[in-house]
């Protein structure tokens, strides 16, 4: 066979050969991501040799509801990053006025959780748990974990890949007044983005944020203005959407503070200080004086959870408090009852089961109690909630944790003898 045959007849395996190993070295090579620029200027970050079974993905968050994201997933945000320059518009007086006049409305309301129920992280919240051997968090992918610490004045939530620091976004927006526990968000331009891990109050533990796959890095799910509706005393989106998730940054008035439930105080306060001898309040929402009906729609506008199936005790955060409340025969018999009959809005109230019991016993005779044992009547006199409310798991809030689902618990307003036998 002549010398040009043998190459002739060698030359297709070594471009097979040469084909192969080209396919090996894309497969394998580092996978370069470039960070997409934003106005918080996280620093340029380059995705390293990734796990065959490990995948990087950025995606348009509006299709963020329609997917699967399974674990194994970093997730980035394609987003709009142009910020609008125009003026704020402005909304309310904010609630450092409202305390020129109402100083020990403001000082009480502003301990409670409606007022921290959305907030800017400080270097007072969390601290303990941003020390360095807390402020971690392993997943059920092996090699993938979450680093929360503070660099240059700011938080951070960032994803390691075997160790090495593949991506990170910054703390804004604090979701949660503590009392469940608290979950982070962070801008995009003028977008607002879910961040992957949460704080859960009753393990005093970092665990993965409400609804995220465990060992999945998502940083693309979407803060949508029915979030704020709730989250927030204000909040201007650019469109009417719901599921709008661009707001114009500098509008949002963070926590339910005085004029969520008052209104908008501008009208108010200039005419007032106009004329400070006037005794009757002018162009303000007195929700005490309003009839119950109206009294507890407006508290149902976050408190109502699933609407009128008042049977289902799950619901958008709230265990449909008001819906439960309205089966109760405390409710029924005593022609409605109003919200405030029980909790005041303007004091910090929250386990203070005997000033709770003293508010029961302002219908009730604790020598009513059905518990024939004398001593625990007295016992129970101070502590009604321990058998006539039961504390729920909140079924929509589905946190997974160390291989298990977790459910934090909410009161149940479905007030009643609570049998043994039932769930």
């Amino acid at each position: 066979m002549s010398e040009g045959q043998q190459s002739g007849r060698w030359l297709p395996w070594l471009i097979a050969l040469i084909c192969a190993g080209g396919a090996v070295w894309i497969t394998f090579k580092p996978a370069e991501v470039i960070i997409p620029e934003n106005t918080n200027k996280p620093p340029e970050t380059k995705i390293g040799k990734m796990a065959a079974n490990f995948t990087i993905k950025i995606e348009d968050p509006n299709d963020y509801f329609k997917g699967i994201v399974r674990p194994g997933y970093i997730t980035l945000p394609r987003t709009n990053l142009a910020a609008t320059l125009e003026a704020p518009e402005p909304f309310g007086t904010g609630a450092a006025t409202c305390g020129e006049c109402h100083a020990d409305k403001l000082k009480g309301a502003s301990a409670t959780s409606h007022f921290h129920t959305s907030q800017v992280l400080t270097n007072g919240i969390l601290s303990r748990m941003f020390e360095a051997d807390r402020a971690t968090m392993q997943t059920k992918q092996p090699g993938l974990t979450f680093r929360m610490y503070k660099e240059n004045g700011r938080h951070y939530q960032a994803v390691l890949w075997k160790d090495e620091e593949v991506h990170r976004a910054p703390i804004d927006l604090i979701f949660g007044s503590g009392k469940l526990g608290f979950t982070f968000s962070y801008w995009q331009g003028e977008e607002l983005f879910e961040l992957p891990v949460s704080y859960l109050t009753a393990s005093d533990s970092w665990v993965n944020s409400p609804g995220y796959p465990d060992g999945t890095a998502l940083y693309s799910r979407p803060i949508i203005q029915d979030c704020l509706t709730c989250h927030a005393t204000h909040a201007s989106a650019f469109t009417d959407d719901p599921q709008s998730f661009r707001f114009k940054q500098r509008m949002i008035v963070a926590g339910i503070t005085c004029e969520r439930c008052h209104g908008d105080g501008r009208k108010h306060v200039a005419y007032h200080r106009t004329n400070p001898d006037a005794s009757d309040s002018k162009f303000i929402r007195h929700p005490g004086k309003l009839e119950r009906s109206q009294l507890n729609q407006l508290c149902s506008e976050c408190h109502g959870g699933l609407g009128d199936e008042t049977d289902e005790k799950p619901g958008v955060h709230s265990n449909n408090q008001i819906q439960r409340l309205a089966k109760s025969a405390c409710f029924t018999k005593s022609g409605g009852m109003r919200c405030t009959d029980c909790h005041n809005p303007h004091q910090l109230e929250r386990g203070n089961q005997k000033l709770f019991a003293e508010r029961c016993q302002t219908c009730h005779q604790v020598e009513d109690c059905g518990d024939f044992k004398p001593a625990r009547r007295e016992q129970f006199a101070t502590n009604c909630a321990s058998c006539h409310m039961e504390r729920m798991p909140l079924l929509d809030i589905a946190i997974e944790k160390d291989g298990n689902v977790v459910y934090p618990e909410l009161v149940d307003h479905f007030i009643r003898v609570i049998k043994k036998s039932e769930n």
